[in-house]
């Protein structure tokens, strides 16, 4: 996801790609890398987990770990069409709306010096915590 372009949901409007997975990763998960959740039976399995709650037959164990989640949740969301509604995450778009100030000062609080480096300003260091570390997972998605 990037934090510069919207996604293709019209529902998405100007907040960044970025801000949205967070946003959603906050309101799926309440931004625990460990939370399962059972589906009732869903097509798509019986088991919801990690951030971003990826539905599967089985609990998967690699999906605790955030950077692959985050990889999961990127492939799905291009399998798209780019957009996060129409099933792929529950909570788009209202649930996660309510998170989107909390996702925006995560995203605004890092900066690049490159694709794929992330690095904190001072003013997120002393309170890192599940929003900061949301976003440098899905900035680290490729490097594992």
């Amino acid at each position: 996801w990037r934090d510069d372009v919207p996604p293709n949901d019209p529902e998405g409007g100007k907040h960044s790609e970025l801000a949205w997975a967070v946003a959603i990763a906050l309101a799926e998960s309440g931004g625990d890398r460990t939370a399962v959740g059972h589906t009732g039976g869903a097509a798509c399995g019986e088991y919801v987990i990690g951030l971003w709650q990826i539905c599967r037959p089985s609990v998967q164990n690699n999906l605790f770990d955030g950077r692959a989640n985050a990889r999961t949740a990127f492939t799905m969301y291009v399998a798209r069409g780019k957009r996060f509604g129409n099933g792929l995450f529950s909570t788009f778009p209202d649930a996660a709306r309510g998170k989107l100030s909390q996702a925006e000062a995560a995203v605004k609080g890092t900066h690049r010096d490159r694709p794929g480096i992330t690095r904190p300003s001072a003013s997120v260091l002393p309170s890192a915590s599940g929003p900061w570390q949301i976003v440098q997972f899905w900035r680290n998605r490729v490097a594992s």
